[in-house]
């Protein structure tokens, strides 16, 4: 068990700002996730839900795809929470929202330690799927869920 234990009430902020928005924002900027816009007065490109107004393509959207939780240790008061990151990629053609998405799973993969460290555990990637509704799509769509544990304390 980590001793980085999660306040419930923060589990949401503290897995998906904390550990993949930021942290994916920062590859953005680095130059390793490939943003081929100036997004001087729109959205950042990655977000937790889609923006209002400002959305530019490409762009990726990290949220709770799922979350369980079981009790461990009722003197500590110690809960185990099993939490799915969804992150779905919209980019104007599919060789760069694939391209995009490998990206994502590749900063995932090479984070390994960063998460566990901050209490994401137990981590593994589930498939790449695409998600076009239409057969030949403006915007292309394709969505990955990572998996993750956390000990969390009401």
């Amino acid at each position: 068990m980590s001793d980085n234990l999660i306040a419930t009430s923060e589990v949401s902020s503290h897995v998906l700002r904390d550990l993949f928005v930021m942290p994916l924002r920062d590859e953005v900027e680095d130059g390793v996730l490939d943003d081929p816009k100036d997004r001087s007065d729109a959205a950042p490109m990655v977000l937790t839900s889609l923006p209002d107004t400002g959305l530019l393509y490409p762009h990726v959207i990290v949220e709770r795809a799922d979350q369980s939780s079981e009790q461990l240790d009722r003197h500590a008061d110690v809960w185990e929470d099993d939490f799915d990151v969804q992150v779905t990629v919209h980019h104007k053609s599919s060789t760069g929202a694939n391209k995009l998405i490998d990206g994502v799973v590749a900063w995932f993969k090479e984070n390994q330690w960063e998460l566990h460290r901050n209490g994401f555990m137990d981590t593994s990637v589930g498939p790449v799927t695409d998600a076009n509704w239409e057969s030949d799509p403006k915007i292309h769509t394709v969505q990955v869920t990572l998996f993750g544990r956390l000990n969390t304390t009401p």
